[in-house]
Parts: C-alpha cells; sequence; structure tokens
C-alpha cells in the first residue's frame, strides 16, 4: 500500500433530530417531580418568595411549635385531592399541600371546597388561610378561604421596602431607583431604609412624592440596582 494512500472513514448517517420547542420552566418543573420524586433546577414557588416571606406566618415542615386553633396562613404548591362525600351527601376534599420544607394535610369542609374547586387543583400554587393544629410532626389546617398565588400580592401588600446602603451606592443608584419609581407608580407607599454612610443606625423614609405598584417587574428591577435582599413586601 502507498504510504501517501487515504482511506476514507466510514461515517454512520443517524437521522437528524427534529426542531422541537424548548419546554417552559414549570413544564421542566413537572417533569423532574414526575420522574425524581422531588424538584432539581429549581422550585416552582420560587417566583413568589416575597410573598411567602411577608405573608405566610407557617411553614409546612415546621409545625411542631404550633399552638392548637393559630389561624395558619400558608403557600404551597397542590400535590394531590382526595375527594369524599361527607354525611349530608355533599362533596368535601383531603388536600395535601406542599412547599419549601414539607407538606401539610388541609381539610376542606364542603362550603370551603364547594367555593374553591376551581383553585385546589394538582399543581395550583396557593394560600389557604385556615385553623392548624399537629399532629406528631404533621401539619393539618382546616381551611377557611383559598387564594390563588398570583392574587396574593395585590391582597395582602399594604407597603413596601427598599433597603438603602449608601456605602455601597452611588448618586446616580439614587437617581435610577427614583427613575424606576417613577416608572411605577401605584397606590402602595414606599419606604426607604437608609443605612451606612456614616450614619449610627438605620434610617427609615417615606416616599412622599411617589407611591409604587409592587408587581414582580418592578421589584426585579430594583433588585438587580440595589441587590436581591434589597426589597421587602409589608402587610
Amino acid at each position: 500500500m502507498n504510504v501517501f494512500e487515504t482511506s476514507t472513514a466510514k461515517v454512520d448517517l443517524r437521522p437528524a433530530l427534529p426542531a422541537v420547542e424548548a419546554w417552559r420552566e414549570s413544564e421542566i418543573l413537572t417533569r423532574e417531580k414526575a420522574v425524581l420524586g422531588f424538584y432539581l433546577s429549581g422550585h416552582p414557588l420560587d417566583k413568589y418568595r416575597e410573598e411567602i416571606e411577608a405573608f405566610a406566618n407557617s411553614q409546612l415542615g415546621s409545625a411542631s411549635g404550633l399552638k392548637p386553633n393559630t389561624t395558619v396562613r400558608a403557600c404551597g404548591i397542590v400535590a394531590g385531592v382526595k375527594r369524599k362525600i361527607d354525611k349530608k351527601g355533599n362533596t368535601m376534599a383531603f388536600v395535601t399541600l406542599e412547599d419549601f420544607t414539607g407538606k401539610a394535610d388541609c381539610i376542606v369542609f364542603s362550603d370551603a371546597y364547594q367555593k374553591f374547586t376551581k383553585i385546589l387543583v394538582p399543581e395550583s400554587m396557593v394560600m389557604v388561610i385556615g385553623k392548624g393544629e399537629t399532629s406528631g410532626d404533621l401539619l393539618k389546617i382546616l381551611v377557611n378561604e383559598v387564594i390563588p398565588m398570583e392574587s396574593v400580592r395585590d391582597r395582602f401588600t399594604k407597603s413596601i421596602s427598599l433597603a438603602v446602603n449608601l456605602d455601597v451606592v452611588s448618586e446616580d443608584t439614587v437617581q435610577q431607583l427614583r427613575t424606576i419609581m417613577e416608572r411605577h407608580r401605584g397606590k402602595c407607599p414606599c419606604y426607604i431604609n437608609v443605612s451606612g454612610g456614616g450614619l449610627s443606625k438605620k434610617s427609615v423614609y417615606l416616599a412622599r412624592n411617589v407611591s409604587v405598584d409592587p408587581s414582580i417587574q418592578f421589584i426585579g428591577l430594583v433588585k438587580q440596582l440595589l441587590g436581591p435582599s434589597s426589597v421587602r413586601l409589608q402587610g
């Protein structure tokens, strides 16, 4: 064989993969939970962290310190719904609710279930309000009201607090903040918590000339400007 002679490599041709639309984040998380039993790349409730931290008074996985008959506001994902016919022939439901920390059993009697049937479906994200009780480490909630998570912010937000550290921000940053507030006017009073800059303690100022709309867009822009812990919703 001639040393200069070349050979042609055998190419294994395979069918081209079809071009498909990328999965939405919600679909990715749903499939992760179905296959693995848990969320891997994120959590569906992540986009509602501000509301949960501000307005929920109970974590589903931390029920041990709960006093009997405490009114509970808890947020989570509906993981399961079991319907049952009560003694009067009406439909009630036992709902499993999950959050970042664990799960709880929610008992929804017929009157409440009739009101909130359309909301209490698997994978919906809700706040439930009702009387809480514990059974060992498990939280049980006798549900009176159910609120979709997308409505919680409007329902409970009375004001919003922004943290400004004068040791970190510049005059230009403060001007950008004012521009963001002007572009997202609403009915919500805005308080500025100022620290640093030689101040001996934090000072709180009400932005008297502008109230804001505490929308996802507004909060996202403020976090980009001031940092991830700069915004707090207040009830």
